[in-house]
């Protein structure tokens, strides 16, 4: 077995470590997406259980069950940006507070 084999193997050996790890870290990002769709769907399912009150007042007001959707709807599809904005702010100040740190030592 000569130098250039031997690289070869080497190689062989890393891709496969590399891929064992991607594996890992698809299955985590998948329980991730998992857990967070469960809890998306338990907000909106509480945010129902809560205004059952104005849900009924809604109905009793002549507003059809399609409309009453279409209103929690929006709300949730409101909700996302949000969320996005205040995470990519939070992203963006601490990163700001990590390369002044990084200045000053």
């Amino acid at each position: 077995m000569n130098y250039i084999d031997r690289l070869k193997d080497k190689e062989n050996t890393i891709f496969t470590a590399l891929n064992v790890i991607i594996i890992v870290f698809d299955m985590f990002g998948a329980i991730a997406l998992l857990a967070a769709s469960l809890g998306i769907i338990n907000t909106l399912f509480m945010s129902v259980q809560e205004r059952t009150k104005e849900i009924g007042l809604m109905k009793a007001l002549g507003m059809s069950p399609r409309r009453i959707f279409t209103l929690f709807s929006i709300e949730a599809i409101l909700l996302i940006p949000a969320i996005i904005l205040f995470i990519w702010y939070f992203h963006l100040s601490s990163s700001v507070h990590l390369t002044k740190s990084m200045q000053y030592t």
